[in-house]
């Protein structure tokens, strides 16, 4: 492997940048300067560099490395020095100081780790990475213990750190030389990322926990390498094992026989291909640029390679002669629901593959990569043990839509944007909320100091939807079941169908759970099941191409919602079979073969089966429930049936629930923006709540005329008078029953 130089670049508050080398042990040598900017800073240490090595051609071999640098963060309280009358003490007052540090994995396994600190000249080799934070804060607290206040506070002045690979300018024109890549991979160029030259630039992120490292390295040694798919749930770091590899690609001697790895996907295969002929091509040559060469190509999804394009062909059949050839090499992924699919779909393919099974690691395993990742990089935020466990319970029973340890890290780059004014340690009340503005469910599911039995539930769900008292009790069962954490793993949250007359409260029902499982009414997948009347229509619930809003694809942008299916009973027996899979299993596959997690949803559907047999004012709510049941039974086929968790039945309203409704909506009303800004105070008479109740009730729609009424006979006087007088503030509004007319004053 080619040798080069690492700069440690720090920048102070005052804008001074500071450049040195990285040494790789001790050395009486030391490079450093300062400058305005880091060009002028790396100008200056190419000077100084150039003349050091006229004088002595060998002057830079403690500062070449072969390894890459990262970075990592060590947070150290210091007790600075203070006066007691004419005594220096050492005080009491404790001052956390950020320091960041280098660190570089050595020759291979079992070599040590590399860990220096430029900013003080130290540097040591540590058996293990996770003992750096610890030796780090005993040396640096040691070192600094005692230090003036002025001195410490000194120290808390740098505040940007890195490191940088680099080659001094005027030393690199003397080796300069043709891109030695140009012109051999023009296609590939053009599709896919070089993932190896990304992560020698320091570009690819960083790896927590354990590294297979023989495995990858006994990978490029062979002379023939195998096609590999990496298999395991969303977020088990399959993504991660392919960046790692990127890492410990070997340098050659000649540039030109390196072996990389190329990232691309599908969708980047085809883009930009709209003449007939053109995306094939394009296939041909990637296989031309690369067959032989021992390159990988890494294919994020590999199921989309199997997606028939034009002429009932697909990228895969373009490869696959090549792949079974063994003159191409390629890294897939793929979940394992998505390997069954590619068994049945694509045999050939998949007997092209080397699988390797990954599983999400163990809670020890995971809560030392969790202090890894927060010893290495920039968090304000310190996690200790049962903050760690209570994040870990978080995320194992309320994100099942990815596994770890990728939800893990997900939450934790969230968390690190949320920067506190000062580090500090999270408490278990901490991880509660963090959690829940992260994952917008509310407190009252995700805590366990607020009361969730069904009971309680019910009563929050009824304060909104009048009249339902029974639809009510149906749900709240299967929420409080989440609540406890006992629902099925492998199903949906729930899968209601809410039967019964229009107009009587349930999408209004449905808005509420949206509102206590997930914060929001707004967090809701809404769908007229009447537009899904065809055979064909079916399919656009898949969809997943560019542009498609199909139920897939809202899914898959917000996996924490309420999924609601408007009258059910009109969609063809297509859209049924399409429904069994996400009621049963909590799933749908696409067209193209991705797989989307429904687990973290909440399915409702609704429908007016059985709404003839119910009436206002039957007084006889078990009937009507079985008249409704009997219904749905005669309808819907029972592979459909079973799998629903509570057939719902809505009661028809009562004139007292009428009145209720009213008294919401006038509510909701008086609360619009427009009245609040002017501090306007709505109120109106009994009369006219009655008359409102009375005009916004209707046989065949229920209450869904209400909210029309109030419109017309409240809040339009109300918009009118507004608009004539632009400076009313402060006032009374009072709406009126006089001369069996709807009147307005102002006072």
């Amino acid at each position: 492997m080619k040798r080069s130089l690492r700069v440690w670049l720090s920048v102070d508050r005052g804008g001074l940048v500071t450049a040195q080398l990285i040494a790789r042990g001790a050395t009486f040598v030391r490079f450093a300067v300062s400058a305005t900017s880091e060009d002028a800073a790396l100008d200056e240490l190419e000077s100084l560099i150039l003349r050091a090595v006229e004088a002595d051609a060998d002057a830079l071999q403690p500062f070449e490395w072969t390894e890459e640098l990262r970075t990592g963060q060590v947070v150290v309280e210091v007790r600075p020095q203070t006066m007691a009358g004419k005594r220096p003490v050492i005080g009491k007052e404790r001052i956390p100081i950020t320091f960041s540090y280098a660190f570089a994995e050595l020759g291979g396994d079992g070599a040590g780790y590399f860990v220096g600190v430029p900013r003080f000249g130290w540097s040591f080799v540590l058996e293990d990475l996770g003992m750096a934070a610890e030796v780090l804060r005993q040396t640096l607290s040691t070192d600094l213990a005692g230090e003036s206040a002025r001195s410490v506070f000194d120290f808390r002045e740098v505040k940007d750190e890195r490191v940088l690979a680099w080659t001094p300018k005027k030393l690199a024109r003397k080796n300069a030389r043709v891109d030695p890549l140009e012109g051999c991979f023009d296609t590939l160029s053009a599709v896919a990322e070089d993932w190896t030259e990304l992560a020698r630039a320091g570009k690819l992120g960083a790896h927590y926990g354990q590294v297979p490292s023989a495995t990858m390295d006994a990978l490029f040694a062979r002379e023939r390498k195998p096609s590999l798919l990496l298999v395991g749930p969303a977020g088990v770091g399959k993504t991660a094992w392919v960046r790692e590899l990127s890492r410990r690609a070997p340098r050659g001697d000649d540039p030109r026989w390196e072996p990389r790895v190329w990232s691309t996907s599908a969708d980047r295969i085809m883009a930009g291909m709209q003449y007939l002929g053109m995306w094939e091509q394009r296939c041909l040559d990637l296989v031309a640029e690369l067959a032989g060469e021992g390159h990988y190509l890494h294919v994020d999804h590999l199921i989309g390679l199997t997606r028939t394009r034009t002429n009932a062909s697909s990228i895969a059949d373009l490869l696959l002669p090549a792949l079974e050839a063994g003159e191409l090499q390629l890294l897939g992924e793929a979940t394992e629901s998505e390997l069954g699919e590619l068994g049945a779909r694509a045999p050939r393919l998949l007997a092209c593959f080397q699988q390797v099974h990954l599983a999400p690691p163990a809670p020890e395993a995971l809560a030392k990569m969790i202090q890894e990742r927060a010893a290495r990089t920039q968090t304000p935020w310190r996690i200790g043990d049962e903050a760690t466990r209570r994040l870990l319970r978080h995320l194992t029973l309320f994100r099942r839509d990815h596994a770890f340890p990728g939800k893990a890290f997900a939450f934790l780059g969230w968390l690190d944007a949320e920067r506190p004014s000062a580090p500090r340690e999270l408490q278990l009340p901490d991880v509660d909320r963090q959690f829940c503005r992260w994952s917008g469910l509310p407190e009252r599911i995700v805590s366990d100091d607020v009361r969730g039995d069904a009971d309680a539930i019910a009563e929050v769900l009824a304060a909104r939807v009048v009249g339902q008292p029974a639809a009510c009790a149906a749900a709240a069962r299967v929420l409080s079941r989440f609540k406890a954490g006992i629902q099925d793993p492998e199903k949906p949250l729930g899968n209601l169908l809410f039967v019964g007359p229009t107009g009587v409260g349930k999408t209004e029902l449905a808005k509420e759970i949206a509102r206590f499982l997930f914060g929001s009414p707004s967090r809701m997948v809404r769908l007229d099941m009447s537009e899904y009347m065809l055979a064909h229509s079916a399919a656009r619930l898949l969809a997943d191409e560019r542009g498609a809003d199909s139920l897939a694809q809202r899914v898959s942008r917000e996996p924490l919602s309420l999924i609601l299916l408007d009258e059910i009973e009109k969609a063809h027996p297509a859209a049924f079979d399409v429904l069994l899979g996400a009621l049963g299993e909590g799933r749908l596959t696409t067209a193209s073969g991705r797989l989307v997690d429904l687990r973290m949803t909440l399915i409702v559907m609704t429908s007016n089966l059985g709404a003839d047999a119910v009436h206002v004012g039957f007084g006889a709510p078990e009937t009507d429930a079985r008249d409704a049941r009997a219904a749905v039974l005669a309808h819907f086929r029972p592979e459909l049936v079973n799998r629903l968790d509570e057939i719902v039945p809505f009661e028809a309203l009562s004139s007292g629930s009428l009145r209720q409704i009213v008294e919401l909506e006038l509510d909701a009303a008086a609360a619009r923006e427009g009245l609040t800004r002017r501090n306007l105070r709505l109120v109106v008479e009994p009369a006219v709540k009655e008359r409102l109740a009375g005009l916004g009730y209707h046989p065949k729609y229920g209450a869904r005329p209400l909210k029309r009424v109030i419109e017309e006979l409240v809040m339009t006087p109300v918009a009118v008078e507004i608009a004539r007088r632009p400076k009313l503030a402060d006032a009374t509004l009072r709406v009126a029953l006089a001369a069996d007319r709807v009147t307005l004053t102002i006072r």
